[in-house]
C-alpha cells in the first residue's frame, strides 16, 4: 500500500524514476520492430545455444544462492578473509597491515 511516508525518502522515488525510464527506453526500442520479426529472429537461435544459455543461467543462480546462503549463516568471515589475504598483497599491503585491516 502506498502511503505518504513511502515518498518521503528519495530511494523509492529514484527507483521508480529509473524503472519508468527503463520502460520508456524499452518502449522506444521495440517500436521499431514488429513482434513477428522478433519471434523470427528468436527461432533462428540454435537450440544448442538456448540450452547452453539456460544451463549457464541456472549455474549462475545456484552460485549466487550459495554465496547469499553462506553469507547469512556466518561463513562470510571465512570467505572475506580469504579474499583479503589474496588481494591485499596485490594492493601493496603488508601482513601486519592486513591483520590490522581485519581486526579493524
Amino acid at each position: 500500500m502506498v502511503t505518504r511516508d513511502t515518498f518521503s525518502e528519495p530511494g523509492p522515488v529514484f527507483g521508480l524514476l529509473l524503472f519508468s525510464l527503463a520502460l520508456w527506453v524499452l518502449h522506444q526500442e521495440l517500436q521499431m520492430d514488429h513482434f513477428e520479426a522478433i519471434l523470427q529472429q528468436f527461432y533462428q537461435i540454435p537450440l544448442q545455444g538456448l540450452w547452453a544459455a539456460l544451463l549457464l543461467t541456472m549455474m549462475t543462480c545456484s552460485i549466487m544462492t550459495g554465496y547469499a546462503f553462506s553469507s547469512h549463516i556466518g561463513l562470510s568471515m571465512i570467505a572475506g578473509a580469504w579474499v583479503r589475504h589474496r588481494l591485499h598483497p596485490v594492493w601493496g599491503l603488508s601482513g601486519l597491515e592486513n591483520e590490522c585491516w581485519e581486526t579493524g
